[in-house]
């Protein structure tokens, strides 16, 4: 129940946020590639620091987390326009990404949530 639930919030969401695009999106739009390498993650919402040495490696497509260097998970992502949707199966989140440089990324959550990454490869 609480999957279709899910499933029925994020599709009203998606459709609420298309019906409301602008009409000059192009510039709104991200260099999926520019994401590609290892990025390490200097300050999360819940208080993760670079310390903690967690990284996440995408991929063409794949994303795989690790925890100190030892694989945590694996999860398949998407960039439309400035939307980042992580998946696993069914389960979906959607960050908008607030910055994305050769050495810098940020993203953010509907809910607030915020991770910054430093780029490493």
């Amino acid at each position: 129940m609480k999957k279709n639930l899910l499933f029925m919030l994020l599709a009203a969401f998606a459709l609420v946020f298309t019906a409301c695009s602008k009409d000059d999106d192009e510039d709104d739009d991200i260099n999926a590639s520019a994401i590609e390498g290892e990025w390490l993650i200097t300050q999360e919402t819940d208080g993760v620091d670079e310390s903690d040495n967690y990284t996440w490696v995408f991929d063409d497509g794949e994303l795989t987390w690790y925890d100190d260097g030892d694989f945590d998970e694996s999860f398949e992502y998407s960039i439309s326009g400035k939307k980042l949707t992580i998946s696993d199966g069914p389960d979906r989140e959607t960050f908008t990404i607030n910055t994305l440089t050769s050495s810098k990324l940020d993203i953010s959550s509907s809910d607030g949530y915020r991770i910054a990454f430093r780029k490493l490869r």
